[in-house]
């Protein structure tokens, strides 16, 4: 949901990790303390956790400031949804710009 309320319509996220992803797979190796690789793949700075790379920044504001942010919105005509809003993940560098298009039934 956006914090500021300042588009015009809300969307509610929540993320779960599969017991079985492939971070917690890495988690449970460094857990056991007898993985030199998933260690060394640790030291060096690197990780799986899904939330380093997913939805980095808030989608109601420029966090970037590299002028590709545009204000999230969305629209409802007939039948028809569009809705468009920024996705980012850790080390992008800018967004992405997502946009959808639902028909709705009849």
């Amino acid at each position: 949901m956006c914090r500021r309320g300042e588009a015009p319509f809300s969307m509610s996220f929540l993320h779960r990790i599969p017991y079985d992803s492939a971070w917690n797979r890495l988690k449970e190796l460094l857990d056991a303390g007898d993985n030199e690789l998933a260690q060394e793949y640790v030291d060096y700075g690197a990780t799986l956790d899904p939330t380093h790379y997913l939805f980095y920044s808030g989608i109601d504001e420029d966090y970037w400031e590299d002028g590709n942010w545009m204000e999230p919105q969305g629209v409802l005509t007939g039948n028809k949804l569009t809705f468009q809003f920024n996705f980012d993940h850790y080390s992008a560098g800018g967004y992405s710009i997502i946009r959808v298009e639902y028909t709705l039934s009849e």
